[in-house]
């Protein structure tokens, strides 16, 4: 426990890090959780917990690849029972990829919109006449905004873990963090985390014809009524270079690239 070393790896922890096992056996598993000053680094996440079973519960948190790339995965770090005295206690750690949405946010001192960018419209499903001059608690549960520079009731460098709500109802949580700019006014940083999985209906033909829309709205960007009738090789290009039921037939796993709305490469 004290060492941290990675003793067991599976198949699919290599291939999500592009490690060989004997690469990331006897690694200290804490060197491979990139620090940031918004989180507290794994050796303190062990120590502040270190009566309890479960250390970490879906936190989520970047890891090196073998590239140094970081990757957000939600971390799950559970302390195994310990059958004797000398063994000081060891962990078993779940990694789950995540994809990380960051949207931006001008509001004014009341919580009036006046600015926003792409994700934001693809993320609650307005459109950006519809959320300018809307107040953003609307979309935000329990936000809170400092009425001025000079407000110190609210700590305006605190990140703040909100409830959002978009277009239909559907709600998620989501990170947020105030800033002042030159004129006063407020610059809302936005994290949503959302899990790589869900649920994809498609027609023989590739047209895509039902969805988990809070999955696809968050991991793609899309609308349900703007993904309904759209080609299934938009989201998957993979599924293009061949056909659709060869591409399913033996239902095996299949690994491919994502395309968000914006062009971004999942």
């Amino acid at each position: 426990m004290k060492e941290k070393k990675i003793l067991v790896v599976n198949d699919i922890a290599c291939d999500l890090l592009q490690f060989a096992p004997e690469d990331l056996i006897g690694k200290k598993f804490d060197e491979m959780i990139a620090k940031e000053h918004s989180q507290p680094s794994l050796p303190e996440m062990l120590i502040m917990s270190k009566d309890e079973h479960v250390i970490s519960n879906g936190r989520v948190v970047d890891v090196y690849s073998k590239d140094n790339i970081t990757l957000p995965v939600a971390l799950w770090v559970s302390r195994l029972k310990s059958h004797t005295t000398e063994d000081p206690g060891r962990c078993i750690a779940m990694m789950e990829p995540v994809v990380r949405i960051v949207a931006n946010i001008k509001i004014d001192s009341s919580g009036r919109i006046f600015d926003c960018d792409r994700e934001t419209q693809a993320l609650f499903g307005y459109d950006q006449s519809e959320l300018l001059r809307m107040d953003i608690r609307e979309v935000l549960t329990g936000l809170k905004i400092p009425s001025s520079k000079n407000d110190s009731s609210i700590d305006i460098h605190r990140r703040q873990e909100l409830t959002a709500r978009m277009r239909g109802g559907f709600t998620f949580p989501l990170s947020l963090r105030l800033s002042w700019d030159e004129n006063n006014n407020i610059n809302a940083t936005l994290w949503v985390f959302t899990c790589m999985s869900g649920l994809l209906v498609v027609c023989s033909d590739g047209r895509i014809s039902d969805s988990n829309s809070a999955f696809v709205q968050l991991a793609f960007g899309y609308r349900m009524n703007d993904l309904v009738g759209r080609d299934i090789s938009s989201l998957v290009p993979d599924i293009s270079d061949t056909k659709l039921e060869e591409y399913f037939i033996d239902g095996s796993l299949k690994r491919g690239r994502g395309l968000h709305r914006d062009g971004t490469e999942l």
